[in-house]
């Protein structure tokens, strides 16, 4: 997997509704986390967009890379149309 690649996984996953994102390991500060590549070391960065903390790549859970995000995109999809039909019944039994 080369680091584009790598990056477009990291971006799937923190936008990913079911799963818990890469978080800011900073002391309280909990935000989500940006993947960069390095320009010097080529290697992928997960940096704090709040306060710049910064984690390498090696602490990054390997399941980010091997998710499968074309089911993910299958079960959000389900999800949202779920959500529809109970938003519809819900207001549909309010009337």
């Amino acid at each position: 997997m080369n680091n584009q690649e790598k990056i477009e996984a990291i971006n799937k996953w923190q936008s990913c509704n079911f799963v818990h994102p890469l978080t800011c390991g900073k002391d309280k500060c909990e935000e989500k986390l940006e993947p960069i590549e390095n320009a010097i070391t080529g290697e992928i960065l997960l940096v704090c967009p709040k306060c710049n903390y910064e984690q390498g790549e090696i602490s990054i859970p390997s399941v980010v890379f091997h998710f499968n995000y074309e089911q993910f995109n299958k079960i959000e999809a389900w999800i949202d149309n779920i959500s529809t039909q109970v938003d519809e019944n819900t207001n549909r039994d309010n009337q």
